[in-house]
């Protein structure tokens, strides 16, 4: 009898950044989406048509604030300079920008920064 397959769960996923895993790092959101084009003729008896165009894919996360880390610092580097970082997730890799690098300084929790990237170029 075949063993019946068990949810993945968060902590068991993988966020590779410049080739290493990411360890300080704790709610991640992987977005893919793509936009839509109305393809909808007087021939579809009443019903709107539409077909994806381009895809995106959009990676949300928080990581603590820690400049010692080097992927943190690498993050940080690659928002003000503008470049790029390699990036792997659950399938997807290519190179990303980082789009938002923000943080909050709560008065009773850890400093954490919000960071956003987005897909520049993917890899094959």
């Amino acid at each position: 009898m075949a063993e019946e397959e068990i949810a993945m769960l968060g902590m068991e996923c993988v966020l590779s950044i410049g080739g290493g895993e990411v360890k300080n790092v704790q709610d991640v959101t992987v977005t893919l989406s793509a936009g839509e084009a109305d393809i909808t003729t007087r021939g579809n008896k009443g019903w709107r048509q539409t077909v994806p165009t381009l895809r995106e894919c959009t990676i949300e996360f928080t990581m603590l604030y820690l400049p010692s880390d080097g992927t943190f610092a690498a993050l940080h580097a690659a928002f003000e300079s503008g470049d790029t970082v390699d990036v792997s997730v659950e399938g997807i890799s290519g190179k990303f920008g980082v789009t938002n690098f923000s943080y909050e300084q709560p008065l009773e929790d850890a400093v954490k920064v919000n960071v956003t990237l987005k897909l520049a170029q993917i890899c094959e």
